[in-house]
C-alpha cells in the first residue's frame, strides 16, 4: 500500500488529470471568452464553495440523530407556494 508522501503512479495522475480538467473545462465553457487561466481557477474555488453550501442546506440535519435517520428537509427557497 503506497503511503500519502510516496510519488503518484502514471494511473493515479492520469485520474487525477481527469477528474481535474473535466471540472476545468465545465466552467471554462461557462465563463466569457478570454477569461484567464487564473480568474478560471478563482470561478472554480468559488463554484465549488457554493456546491458544499448548497449540499449542507440539503442534508441539514435537526437534533442529535445517527445517520440511518437522516431526511433531506427541502429548502425554503425551492419549496413550491400553495
Amino acid at each position: 500500500m503506497p503511503m500519502k508522501s510516496d510519488n503518484l503512479s502514471m494511473e493515479e495522475l492520469t485520474d487525477a488529470a481527469d477528474e481535474f480538467f473535466s471540472k476545468f473545462d465545465f466552467i471554462m465553457t461557462r465563463c466569457p471568452e478570454g477569461t484567464s487561466v487564473k480568474d478560471i481557477l478563482r470561478v472554480m474555488d468559488v463554484v465549488v464553495n457554493i456546491g458544499y453550501v448548497n449540499r449542507d442546506r440539503r442534508t441539514k440535519v435537526v437534533g442529535f440523530i445517527g445517520p440511518e435517520g437522516r431526511e433531506e428537509v427541502p429548502n425554503e427557497e425551492t419549496t413550491e407556494e400553495d
